[in-house]
């Protein structure tokens, strides 16, 4: 046992990615030859390794395997390692927690944004976020030929995506909003939804919004005009509201309500004369009392009329908001065209090329800004001709709408289908109405029930 001899022995390896190679060095036994830094580098050079050969570390591994007589493992070679970049992020400028809150849903299944909390609103031109962009790393590469990049991690991009109504700075840094209203951060991404809140009781006075605005709190004589839906939390009497979108109302008594979109009703309205192109919506608890209905995809609703005998008009299939739409038209076409006669008065001494060219700076970006408020105003006149053309085409009856009551419909109701018309004599409960087949009446067929 005295005389055996045992050479030493080398175990070179690479790591998963190639950009390193571990020596495993064992010691000899007896008499036997021991492995040298030279062996390990003329291993290195048969496994195609052309740098990063790290000959210090290697001879110190020699050394300590020989003087321990153990076994030692020293990274032989190094490559160029990749570095990792870093992942984006957002530092939000608004209360994070308040703006992901969900919005919560109105009895119409539709967002019911009269609930949501100041936290969330926001003016134009507010700050809502900061983003700092992801950077990427930097490869490395393989020891071994051909040489190889070595991707680094990939990173992530900011957990924010862009919705409507929020702009980004042009270095991508900064995020605004572009229209007042509410904020919304739903599934990364950001958005404004153009709304205003009043908490105020209202009474008297014009009030114009350029989105959405819910009224919280009594509203009364008061002309309200939106771009988006109205919401009316509260009473509101003898008020004229014009909304782009749907308007939703509790109560209202002695209202002129006039709406592109769908109109809901969770309580009481009452001689107020009502138009839209869709349909009226209520609860099963609501109530449609005197006044006229004009609802041309439609009406459900609990009852209408009253014991008492009071006069009720519910017009279905019947285009009632293209008068008035066209009306609304004119009178903007007209702005228009006057606007464009001002500016074109104002733009006349400056016609002339050669003057244009000789004005100060100053002057110069007036009529540019002048021209610009030309060519807007005319691209609204073409608007609303292309509009005037659609309402013409799409003014006709529709005979096969439906009314449906879930309560009761009291007699001196009128209900009228396209050209079919009835006045209720007796009380009818829980009922579906639709257009004879004859198309001169309005028939009643008892709702079914549940299963």
């Amino acid at each position: 046992m005295a005389n055996v001899q045992v050479n030493g022995s080398l175990e070179l390896k690479f790591n998963g990615d190639r950009s390193q190679v571990l020596a495993t060095i064992h010691p000899p036994r007896g008499a036997g030859k021991a492995i040298t830094a030279g062996d390990i580098a003329e291993r290195l050079k048969g496994m195609g390794v052309t740098y990063g050969v790290r000959d210090s570390a290697i001879r110190d591994a020699v050394h300590t395997a020989s003087e321990t007589s153990t076994a030692t493992t020293v990274v032989a070679a190094q490559g160029v390692l990749p570095q990792d970049g870093t992942d984006g992020s957002v530092k939000f400028l608004v209360d994070i927690a308040a703006i992901s809150q969900p919005i919560p849903r109105h009895w119409s299944g539709l967002p019911d944004y009269s609930s949501i909390s100041q936290q969330r609103m926001v003016r134009a031109g507010a700050e809502l976020a900061h983003v700092v962009l992801p950077h990427n790393g930097t490869p490395g590469k393989t020891l071994s030929l051909p040489i190889q990049p070595i991707p680094p991690k990939p990173v992530k991009p900011a957990p924010i995506t862009m919705g409507d109504n929020v702009m980004v700075s042009d270095d991508k840094s900064r995020v605004t909003a572009k229209e007042s209203g509410a904020v919304i951060y739903h599934a990364e991404k950001l958005s404004v939804e153009p709304l205003d809140l009043c908490d105020a009781p209202i009474s008297g006075g014009s009030f114009r919004y350029s989105g959405a605005v819910c009224i919280k709190a009594t509203a009364c004589n008061a002309s309200i005009s939106a771009e988006g839906f109205v919401h009316a939390n509260d009473n509101i009497s003898g008020c004229h509201i014009r909304a782009r979108g749907d308007v939703f109302v509790n109560n209202a008594t002695g209202c002129i309500i006039i709406a592109d979109g769908n109109i809901y009703v969770s309580g009481r309205i009452e001689n107020c004369e009502i138009t839209t192109p869709l349909r009226v919506i209520g609860t099963p608890a609501s109530t449609i009392v005197g006044g006229s209905i004009s609802a041309a995809a439609g009406c459900e609703a609990g009852s209408a009329g009253s014991p008492d005998f009071v006069v009720t008009e519910i017009n279905c299939g019947i285009d009632g908001f293209s008068s008035v739409r066209l009306r609304e038209l004119e009178e903007d076409l007209s702005g228009a065209e006057e606007n464009v006669k001002r500016i074109q008065l104002v733009l006349r001494p400056f016609g002339n090329v050669t003057t244009h060219a000789s004005l100060p700076d100053d002057k110069k970006q007036l009529v540019q800004r002048l021209q610009e408020q030309m060519h807007a105003q005319e691209n609204r006149i073409r608007a609303i001709h292309s509009e005037k053309r659609l309402l013409a085409i799409g003014s006709r009856a529709n005979n096969n709408v439906t009314m449906v009551f879930k309560g009761t419909v009291y007699p001196a109701v009128w209900l009228r289908i396209g050209t079919a018309a009835t006045q209720i004599e007796s009380p009818v409960a829980q009922s579906v109405f639709t257009r004879s087949a004859g198309g001169k009446s309005v028939l009643a067929t008892p709702m079914q029930e549940a299963a």
